[in-house]
């Protein structure tokens, strides 16, 4: 499947989608990187809101971001920047869209 980033991530993570719908797909990558994102911050994946707030409403100043940002690049083989992790409009719903874009599951906009 390509690059792997690094960390072979990737392909394990993307034998879980085949099968899955684009939507479907899409909330598996969201729910695979909140579920990361409250590990980092020590906190439950329950408590953070997918598409309703920014990530860093959740805690991810530009600190953390580098740490999710680091694994995203690993996991995904996508490097996404820190002003786009740490901007005020980017919900994990958008994260995971960006992610989705470049692994060719969704079109981009």
């Amino acid at each position: 499947m390509g690059k792997t980033g690094g960390g072979g991530g990737l392909e394990s993570f993307i034998s879980k989608l085949v099968g899955l719908s684009a939507d479907e797909s899409l909330l598996a990558i969201g729910s695979h990187i909140m579920e990361r994102s409250a590990r980092i911050l020590g906190a439950q994946a329950e408590d953070f809101q997918y598409d309703s707030i920014s990530v860093s409403s959740h805690g991810i100043d530009s600190m953390i971001g580098v740490e999710l940002q680091s694994w995203l690049f690993k996991e995904f083989g996508v490097q996404v920047s820190i002003q786009i992790i740490s901007g005020t409009n980017t919900t994990l719903a958008g994260l995971a869209r960006i992610i989705s874009e470049h692994l060719g599951i969704v079109q981009m906009q």
